[in-house]
């Protein structure tokens, strides 16, 4: 067995870890019921970020060096996976080309590789518990209509991607031969053509959605009946009209992914090491570029496998190991490059995207400011280390710093803590209750569109490089210790919300401070709360000092009568006018007095609206959205020049603000219309 067979079946196998989606399917091809194991790329780092770590984070991040080739998504792919597979260890190329845990192909840690996931079909994402069931491969071919055979695989594309499956075994497109077949339902009946012409869109549409489809089961895996160890005795120009064209389509049409090799032998020899079959009229004589992989435990041979084009065993490797490929490589029996070809394969299909990536940091970046009411504390806490993981993205500097500084207004309009909404509802006697859905919604969407639009054209990030630059979480740290604390926050809320009567009022102060208490009861790691405490006053003295300088501004303005003036002023428009130019007053008056605009400014607003029968608390959030635009203009700007320094960004101010007019003009949109429509938004009061 060569070397260089070895090596492209490990290609193939690294090629398919590139693609991201999520999926749920039946259970492979052992019929038996498999454990759901559910590990996203990104879940190496557990999704874990301690508040101890985050608050720790003041200073701008250094710029990184500069990546490794294979990390930079600039370079052509084939580049990439050549450096990849130069700096990979003998070991850590065999432990590649075998699957880890049932449905994944694992990870290399030391290079920043992650995991791929996989999902059984055909006929749903079945791994990850309850979804949805679609028409058997032979209903669906019973259609002839190839357009809904694209959509069903569209929608089995995004269950996929939904699940954090890369990707997914199916469709299956063997021919019946016997009626006996316990696969024939999910099989695309018996004329070649048909079955060919139907799997071929099926897999576009899965592929469309960034999950690698695979075709099975490779070839004439026509019963299940002692299938590990019966043959399919068929002469080569039957297979070639009948048995293969289904696959053959599925390959040169479909542009499948990943094909199944079958239990069964063919012709005597077993699928999974039938040089024939894989190597010649499979990968040489249609020309197919994917992963060959092995049905669940239909893996006999190493030598055999590796040399006769299988790429990745699953669900483990069994055969295809150091210590029965170690001794085949040291005398000659397969060379280095047959391994080298099965790494490439697999590195070369794993595409990465960058929509998880993108909504990640925007949830991250929404925190800080939701919770304390501040943009000036999100850019502080995570927009350095933001900056820094778009920069790998290729995203310039200015346009960085306005996704920054966008998202970081938006989480100071977020709840539970928004200024602007609280001290406007002070001011008229307004109880702060149902601002929740009314800020929650707009803020978490413009966010996300916001990196998305400015975002979009941006190279595909490495994700393992890109969450290095998030806090590592302390050893002990888990998700449901991350969560606790939220829910029991946001369960003291929403109780209050529900039982009115029942509930006692309890304030924001003392909910936080039992979420608190939750934190440090559920830390695996001791935090000296005293020093967290000094810390955390220190880094609000700013805070504290503007917003008692606002107050003190707006009292001068009571005394002097400016403030009624406005008020006067504002009451007595036409409220058509009043309505028009929130883009305009709201900003500027934000830029001159910052919190101080809303006992000013919103005071009278609210109290218009509220007589011309709009609803207060919509009309509130719709301006709470508007309001913090005005933190990037000057005399003030406090807040965008503070954005610009902690990204480090060079070029001038006017640039950063070009790039913060088309998410400007979508929030100012969004905030008019919720004034506007804010009666028929009365419904999401509700909490």
């Amino acid at each position: 067995m060569n070397t260089r067979l070895v090596s492209r079946c490990l290609a193939l196998v690294a090629a398919a870890g590139f693609a991201v989606a999520s999926a749920t399917a039946q259970t492979p091809d052992t019929n038996a019921a498999t454990q759901s194991n559910i590990l996203s790329i990104a879940a190496d780092t557990n999704g874990a970020v301690s508040v101890t770590a985050v608050t720790e984070t003041n200073a701008p991040a250094a710029v990184p060096a500069a990546p490794p080739l294979y990390l930079d998504p600039a370079q052509p792919v084939d580049a990439r996976v050549e450096d990849l597979l130069g700096k990979m260890t003998l070991e850590e190329k065999l432990s590649y080309i075998g699957g880890k845990n049932d449905f994944y192909i694992g990870a290399i840690p030391r290079l920043n590789v992650p995991s791929i996931k996989m999902s059984d079909g055909p006929m749903g994402s079945r791994n990850d518990g309850l979804t949805t069931c679609y028409p058997g491969g032979i209903a669906l071919t019973a259609t002839w209509d190839r357009d809904m055979a694209k959509k069903i695989g569209v929608a089995l594309g995004r269950d996929c991607r939904a699940r954090g499956v890369n990707i997914l075994l199916a469709p299956a497109v063997n021919i019946y031969r016997s009626p006996l077949c316990g696969r024939n339902f999910e099989y695309m009946g018996e004329d070649p053509f048909l079955a060919g012409q139907m799997v071929a869109p099926l897999i576009q549409g899965i592929q469309s959605q960034e999950v690698l489809a695979t075709v099975k089961h490779f070839a004439c895996n026509n019963q299940e009946w002692d299938r590990h160890r019966i043959s399919s005795e068929v002469d080569e120009r039957v297979l070639q009209e009948i048995y293969l064209p289904a696959f053959k389509a599925a390959v040169q049409q479909g542009k499948v992914a990943c094909v199944m090799t079958a239990y069964n032998l063919l012709n005597g020899i077993h699928c999974s090491q039938s040089d024939w079959l894989i190597n010649q009229i499979l990968k040489t004589n249609w020309g197919f570029k994917g992963i060959v992989m092995s049905d669940w435990d239909s893996t006999y041979d190493a030598v055999g496998a590796a040399n006769g084009g299988l790429d990745l065993e699953m669900p483990s490797g069994k055969f295809l190991n150091a210590a029965k490929l170690q001794p085949a490589l040291q005398n000659g029996q397969v060379k280095t490059a047959v391994i080298d070809d099965k790494i490439r394969r697999i590195l070369q299909r794993f595409h990465r995207h960058k929509i998880l990536l993108f909504i990640m940091l925007a949830v991250l970046m929404l925190i800080p400011g939701m919770l304390t009411g501040a943009g000036s504390v999100t850019v502080l806490i995570v927009g350095g280390m933001v900056a820094t993981v778009l920069g790998y993205m290729g995203i310039p500097k200015p346009k960085a710093a306005a996704i920054v500084f966008v998202i970081a207004g938006l989480s100071a309009a977020a709840p539970p803590v928004s200024l602007w909404a609280m001290l406007t509802a002070a001011g008229v006697n307004m109880p702060y209750v149902g601002f929740f859905l009314p800020l929650m919604i707009p803020c978490l969407l413009l966010a996300l569109l916001t990196i998305f639009i400015l975002g979009w054209k941006s190279k595909p990030a490495n994700l393992a490089s890109a969450l290095k630059e998030l806090p590592e979480p302390p050893a002990g740290m888990s998700w449901w210790k991350i969560a606790i604390p939220f829910l029991g926050f946001f369960a003291l809320i929403i109780a209050g919300r529900v039982w009115p009567f029942d509930f006692p009022i309890m304030g924001m102060p003392l909910m936080f401070a039992i979420s608190a208490v939750i934190t440090l009861a559920l830390s695996p790691v001791r935090i000296d709360v005293l020093a967290v405490s000094r810390k955390t006053i220190h880094q609000l003295l700013p805070l504290i000092g503007t917003l008692t300088c606002a107050g003190i501004l707006v009292q001068i303005m009571t005394l002097t009568g400016v403030r009624g003036l406005i008020s006067v002023t504002v009451v007595t428009l036409p409220v058509m006018i009043v309505i028009l130019t929130l883009f305009l007053t709201l900003p500027v008056s934000e830029s001159v007095l910052m919190w101080g605009a809303a006992p000013v400014l919103g005071v009278p607003l609210i109290l218009l609206f509220n007589h011309i029968n709009l609803n207060p608390v919509i009309a509130l959030a719709g301006m709470s959205v508007i309001w913090p635009l005005g933190d990037a203009l000057p005399p003030t700007a406090i807040i965008g020049r503070l954005t610009v320094e902690t990204v480090g960004m060079k070029e001038k101010y006017s640039t950063f603000l070009k790039y913060c007019i088309v998410p400007a003009i979508l929030i100012i949109i969004v905030g008019t219309l919720m004034v506007v429509f804010s009666k028929k938004l009365a419904f999401l009061t509700v909490f």
